[in-house]
């Protein structure tokens, strides 16, 4: 599971590894890599198919949006898990309540990303406002798979999931 981790181990040792994985770039890489890749494919799909954005305008979209889910990736990985801190929300919480959290943490860190990234791009005041929409209405269904996502994100850079922390005790952690 942890490729990331196992690869880099491979490549530079596993002590020259721990050093690395201690630091914030390290975080700062693995959430902006879950931020991208997720967002590339959900934002590919809104997008061309439902709010009418020609290719020029999706491809400067997605370019700016590169660049700012680089920036902020780990401030919104760093907001889901304060969200699920506040919440008293972990692991062993009910599915629904989780599921909250990561659709409501998902699309308040999301939603003005997305404007800016739409501004940026030039996208019409129309589009930005359907596309902004698509997104919230869609939150609820895009919330938990990329919690789930940046998990399995975190796992394979060899990360424990941070929120978790906080609630599972030694003996019971399996992160």
């Amino acid at each position: 599971m942890p490729f990331v981790k196992n690869s880099l181990e491979k490549l530079i040792g596993e002590e020259r590894f721990e050093k690395i994985k201690k630091s914030w770039t390290y975080d700062f890489i693995a959430e902006a890599y879950a931020l991208n890749t997720f967002s590339l494919v959900a934002g590919t799909v809104i997008e061309l198919g439902a709010s009418g954005m020609d290719s020029g305008e999706w491809l400067r979209t997605r370019g700016v949006g590169l660049i700012t889910n680089t920036v902020f990736g780990r401030a919104c990985g760093k907001w889901r898990n304060y969200a699920y801190k506040i919440t008293n929300t972990n692991d062993n919480s009910p599915e629904f309540r989780r599921y909250l959290v990561d659709t409501v943490s998902f699309a308040t860190s999301q939603l003005p990303l997305y404007w800016i990234n739409m501004t940026l791009a030039g996208a019409e005041v129309d589009e930005k406002l359907i596309s902004s929409f698509i997104v919230l209405g869609i939150a609820g269904l895009l919330g938990k798979p990329y919690g789930l996502y940046l998990d399995k994100v975190r796992k394979s850079f060899g990360l424990p999931l941070e929120y978790a922390k906080k609630y599972l005790n030694k003996e019971n952690q399996k992160i």
